[in-house]
């Protein structure tokens, strides 16, 4: 018998290193047919992993179950009961659970011109929810700004309670109407860092003595720690508070500044709301940002402020208060180092950028967690509301008819979906091995799931390209398709550039970097674009 190309002998040890016998081992059909079977599901298993992180995030996974007509869903210690189809369902009631029927019947019925800010929301989420139309029995609809304000203030909270610990004093000054916007901004910060995977430890609110950040988040991979800061910029009659700045200025200065401020005992990040309507905010582009801090780095000119301390900087814009009962508009998020040469905005080298990420990895992977996770998960297990079943997987067996009428099975290799098409082609094979390609029409619910999860759709992970936008993209995409050379391939691919004496000394991993600039630097030019 053969494995793997190799001729074996029924009672010699099986080459896979069990240390059984061949026969009894990958010498056996029944055991390869079940280890395929196997490899099947720990494939799926693992697809359906990948969809739930990327859906919820790095942290805690959502704790769920159906229980006879009911849900439980367990957040921290505590256990929930309801009758929820979905998580989005349960963040409706979490949240009025958090702050309590009393407080919200005694918000209802003040009279003062400036409600407090949630219950604004509430009043127009209540308002927009009458209107819809039932589809299914289900209520699906776009989100305005009161659903936004109240669905992600709901799910922020929940995350914070499910991976952390949700202080009293957090909802008091939410309840607080003068104090809730600061409030709700620093949710949203927590949120951000527990999604990204990281352990948040908020710091002692009570403690007069000395000043200090809003909580200490530890990156879990590396273990380092990072004082993190949000300040919020107020503005007048923005939707939140009746106080503030009357303009539209950029005006980061002062939160910066104050930020900076603080006691940190670790290295910090700085997290901005400007504050402003969408349209405002899509005025600032990332260079125009990155000089307005630039500016700030040169501005310290008197000993009474704090400018000449470095952070990270994030500016952001959450706008959903600045129309209610408006469709919502999408946040801005920016990136940059204060006082730092080697991150952010700046200009450098491929070689430069690709040491900064490694120095700066914590927070690269922070931002890569903020362009990922931008919705709110509607399901509790990862599993896409578009699709009740999925009917396309790899590895299934499908029934087909030839030209004359005849059926076969064959069993779906791969494939790859035409969104403008709507169709998916897919590439078979009958039991002889013989393939086929196929074109098979998608509902507008598998075109929906197939956009939200396209890694995943059908049943195994297969990363999908989504284009080169910057050198590191291509450096990236390089070291994913030549990551499986050996070095003296390597050494033979880069000794015309090379010392051959210089290649020999550095290691398999170093060649394959320097050969993947390489390849990223001929496919950027100039390779020093701005990161």
């Amino acid at each position: 018998m053969r494995y793997q190309g190799i001729k074996i002998g029924r009672n010699e040890r099986c080459p896979c290193g069990s240390g059984i016998k061949f026969k009894r081992c990958h010498g056996n059909l029944n055991k390869i047919i079940l280890d395929k079977n196997v490899q099947k599901i720990i494939k799926r298993k693992q697809a359906e992993e990948i969809r739930r992180k990327k859906q919820q995030g790095w942290g805690k996974p959502i704790i769920s179950a159906a229980v006879e007509n009911h849900r439980v869903v367990i957040v921290g210690n505590r256990m929930y009961t309801g009758k929820w189809e979905t998580f989005h369902d349960f963040l409706y009631s979490h949240l009025l659970s958090l702050f309590g029927q009393k407080w919200h019947d005694e918000q209802r019925s003040d009279t003062d011109e400036f409600k407090h800010p949630l219950i604004r929301a509430y009043d127009s989420l209540v308002a927009y929810r009458a209107t819809l139309e039932k589809v299914e029995g289900k209520v699906s609809a776009p989100y305005t700004g009161a659903v936004s304000v109240f669905m992600w203030l709901s799910y922020n909270l929940y995350l914070i309670s499910h991976n952390a610990e949700l202080l009293e004093l957090l909802i008091k000054r939410l309840k607080n109407k003068e104090q809730f916007a600061s409030a709700y901004y620093e949710t949203f910060v927590a949120a951000i860092f527990i999604k990204a995977g990281y352990v948040i430890n908020f710091e002692n609110e009570s403690d007069k003595k000395s000043t200090h950040c809003e909580f200490i988040a530890i990156h879990t991979e590396t273990g380092q720690s990072f004082s993190v800061e949000a300040k919020y910029r107020h503005r007048l009659n923005d939707g939140f508070s009746h106080d503030g700045s009357p303009n539209l200025k950029l005006d980061i200065g002062g939160p910066i500044n104050k930020a900076l401020a603080k006691e940190a005992k670790h290295e910090r990040v700085i997290f901005v709301d400007i504050n402003l309507p969408f349209i405002e905010a899509a005025k600032f582009s990332g260079e125009i940002l990155a000089k307005q801090l630039r500016k700030l780095e040169h501005s310290n000119v008197s000993t009474k402020t704090n400018l000449d301390k470095s952070a990270y900087v994030f500016l952001t814009n959450h706008p959903y208060h600045y129309n209610l009962d408006g469709p919502s508009q999408n946040p801005l998020y920016f990136s940059d180092g204060f006082n730092m040469d080697d991150y952010g905005f700046k200009k450098r080298t491929l070689a430069q950028l690709i040491a900064d990420r490694k120095k700066h990895a914590p927070i690269h992977k922070l931002w890569e967690s903020i362009e990922a996770h931008t919705v709110i998960p509607d399901t509790f297990d990862g599993t896409l509301t578009e699709l009740k079943h999925n009917r396309l997987l790899y590895g299934e067996k499908y029934e087909l008819s030839d030209q004359e009428g005849k059926n076969f099975i064959v069993t779906l290799k791969n494939a790859v979906v035409n969104i403008k098409n709507k169709t998916a082609t897919g590439i078979c094979s009958d039991h002889s091995g013989k393939c086929f390609i196929v074109n098979l029409p998608l509902s507008d619910d598998e075109i929906s799931a197939y956009e939200k999860s396209p890694d995943t759709f059908f049943g195994e992970y297969q990363e999908v390209p989504r284009g080169l936008k910057s050198p590191l993209d291509a450096f990236d995409f390089a070291m994913k398709g030549f990551n499986k050379l050996a070095k003296e391939e390597l050494i033979k691919r880069l000794c015309t550039h090379y010392d051959i004496n210089e290649l020999n000394n550095k290691s398999r991993d170093e060649l394959l970097e320097i050969y993947c600039m390489g390849i990223a630097a001929h496919i950027y030019k100039p390779a020093d674009k701005s990161g």
